[in-house]
C-alpha cells in the first residue's frame, strides 16, 4: 500500500452498509465491512450471521457498539453473530473491526427479531370433491401462518374421515 493508506484495509462496503452509512451521513473513508443482506431473526430459533472484512491484515478483532438482541453475541475473533434470540424487536448497533495493523472500520447494523409464525388456517383442496364410486382424489393441505407465509402441509397432516361408509382415506 502507498504511504498513508491502511494496506487497502476493508475496501468496498457491501451495498446494505454503504446505503445505510450514506443515509446516516457517515463517511467511512473507504473502509468497509461485509454485511449479510438479511439481518432477520426469529424468536427462539438459533441465529447466525457472518460479518466479513474486505482487505486488511489478519488477524481481525470484532466488537459491537450498542445492544445486540438479548442472547445474541458477536464473537470477537470470528465476526460471527450467533445465539438464540429471546426478545422481539429491532436492535440497532454498530460493528467495528480492527486488523492486525490496528486499522479500523465500522458499519451501522440492525437485527430485527420477529415472533415465531403461528399456523392460522389450513385450506384443503379441492374443497368439495365429487367422485364416482371407486375413483380416487389427491387432496392438498396448505397452511397459512400469522406472518402471511404459506406452506404445503399435505405430508404433515393426519387425514381422516367422519364417514368411513362413504369414503376411505389412504395416507400413501
Amino acid at each position: 500500500a502507498a504511504p498513508g493508506e491502511p494496506h487497502g484495509f476493508l475496501t468496498g462496503l457491501v451495498a446494505a452498509a454503504e446505503a445505510e452509512a450514506a443515509r446516516r451521513g457517515i463517511a467511512l473513508a473507504g473502509a468497509g465491512i461485509g454485511v449479510p443482506s438479511h439481518l432477520l431473526g426469529t424468536l427462539g430459533v438459533p441465529y447466525a450471521a457472518v460479518l466479513a472484512p474486505s482487505g486488511g491484515l489478519a488477524p481481525y478483532g470484532w466488537s459491537a457498539v450498542g445492544t445486540l438482541p438479548p442472547a445474541l453475541a458477536l464473537n470477537p475473533a470470528t465476526g460471527v453473530i450467533a445465539g438464540t434470540p429471546t426478545a422481539i424487536g429491532s436492535f440497532p448497533f454498530a460493528v467495528e473491526v480492527t486488523d492486525g495493523s490496528a486499522q479500523t472500520a465500522s458499519a451501522p447494523l440492525s437485527i430485527t427479531v420477529v415472533p415465531v409464525p403461528v399456523l392460522s388456517s389450513i385450506a384443503v383442496t379441492p374443497a368439495a370433491p365429487a367422485l364416482l364410486t371407486g375413483a380416487t382424489q389427491q387432496l392438498t393441505a396448505i397452511g397459512t401462518f400469522s406472518s402471511g407465509a404459506t406452506q404445503d402441509l399435505t405430508s404433515q397432516v393426519v387425514w381422516s374421515t367422519s364417514s368411513a361408509a362413504v369414503v376411505t382415506v389412504d395416507a400413501a
